[in-house]
């Protein structure tokens, strides 16, 4: 589908989508703990609907009802071996991957798009280290099989917190287990959606900073999970910085919704980020409001915010002077390899941009006023060129790849959309 919009001039107020971080979690929780849950959640995204679909999978089940889903937990795994199709989900994958091992399953993930490329190697290493049967390092589908044993995990944090929230999610059905993350430690807030997920099932963990830098998770004693009974997922940060970048290029202003100010969500620092640059920012409750005042160059390390980078790249293509996106070397591992395809989207555009080995540099100023790009089928591009239609018509190419986090992205544009063509 190709997806052509000018959002030239816009303003208003929009409501931030669900957290997709958060729904993870929170699905996977409901289907561990003792008795039925109810996470209310809407819009459901791609990644999400493969957390469902694994879930039932193992032996959960989860049905969609009115504004959120009904999760019955897993009482047992299916006999024989269970196919668990991630899509392109990698939180999917790699939080599922140490849960079916834990639940004891003769599991074969499988997936599509860049996710057989994903890397896996730590938590593989980890299973086995316990004494679980796994597939080689870089053969996709991945399988794990086997008995595991419970004791303390090590799990190197430099590639992705991923690994460690898979083995933290499971930590219930091993008891006496423990996760150590040696450093350094890559997106260390997504750690903290993790611990924040299981205090909203009662579940404590102490979190312990060592001597030798590493950070050791332990479960409290007689920590064990207990339904909520009820329980919403908050807005998305991620999703919700598309309209706070875009609010930073608007004369009149853009209002969003449903965000907590108080969450545990890393790219909250998107705030801090556009005052840096110049906008001025207002917050009433759940709501910001952001306003175009300067356009400042900036300088970003995205080391615990990786998913803010290419939006935040397209908004550094309007600031005047040389801005540097650093740190940001694991965005290379993503949906696509996405310093080379932000790039590659804000040549298209005709603004000046050096990909690095763990960076980009952008030269701000201005951009054409009419261009095409693909959306390289990652969806964090397709907001970020939706960003650059603050100021052109952009036509994008494979624009259904926003349907991996937020299906009615463009839809919310409807009255700026100029065209689409199937």
């Amino acid at each position: 589908m190709d997806r052509t919009t000018d959002l030239r001039g816009i303003s208003g107020t929009f409501a931030a989508p669900p957290s997709k971080s958060a729904a993870h979690r929170l699905l996977i929780l409901a289907a561990l703990c003792g008795s039925p849950a109810f996470v209310r959640l809407s819009p459901v995204c791609g990644d999400v609907e493969a957390t469902v679909r694994c879930l039932n999978s193992l032996g959960a089940d989860i049905k969609r009802t009115g504004e959120g889903f009904s999760v019955e937990p897993i009482k047992s795994v299916p006999d024989g071996k269970v196919t668990l199709d991630c899509g392109e989900s990698g939180s999917t994958l790699r939080f599922l991957i140490p849960v079916a091992a834990a639940l004891g399953a003769d599991a074969v993930f499988t997936g599509s798009g860049r996710l057989p490329e994903r890397p896996l190697t730590p938590i593989l290493t980890a299973l086995r280290d316990h004494g679980v049967n796994t597939s080689p390092e870089g053969e996709f589908p991945a399988t794990v099989s086997g008995s595991l044993a419970a004791g303390e995990f090590t799990i190197p944090g430099n590639i992705s917190s991923q690994f460690a929230t898979g083995l933290l999610l499971a930590l219930q059905l091993l008891p006496g287990s423990s996760v150590r993350i040696t450093p350094p430690v890559e997106s260390a807030a997504y750690l903290d959606i993790t611990l924040d997920a299981l205090s909203k099932f009662g579940y404590g963990v102490e979190k312990e900073a060592c001597a030798d830098g590493s950070v050791l998770f332990t479960p409290e004693n007689g920590a064990k999970l207990i339904s909520p009974g009820e329980i919403a997922v908050e807005g998305d940060w991620s999703d919700g910085a598309f309209f706070i970048c875009l609010g930073a290029l608007s004369e009149k202003g853009i209002t969003v919704t449903g965000l907590d100010m108080s969450s545990t969500q890393g790219d909250r620092a998107v705030i801090e980020i556009v005052r840096k640059i110049g906008a001025d920012v207002t917050i009433n409750g759940d709501a910001v409001t952001v306003r175009k005042n300067r356009l400042d160059p900036v300088s970003v390390d995205v080391r615990d915010v990786p998913d803010l980078a290419p939006c935040l790249a397209a908004l550094t293509a309007f600031c005047g002077g040389v801005s540097e996106i650093t740190n940001a070397g694991r965005l290379r591992l993503k949906e696509s390899d996405r310093l080379r395809t932000t790039a590659a989207l804000l040549k298209a555009a005709g603004v000046t941009a050096e990909e690095k080995s763990d960076g980009l540099t952008v030269t701000g100023g201005g951009i054409n006023p009419e261009f095409t790009t693909p959306s390289f089928n990652d969806h964090r591009i397709c907001m970020a060129a939706a960003l650059l239609a603050s100021d052109a018509k952009v036509t994008v190419t494979g624009a259904e790849a926003v349907n991996k986090s937020w299906p009615g992205f463009f839809d919310v544009f409807k009255a700026k959309t100029l065209k689409t063509k199937n």
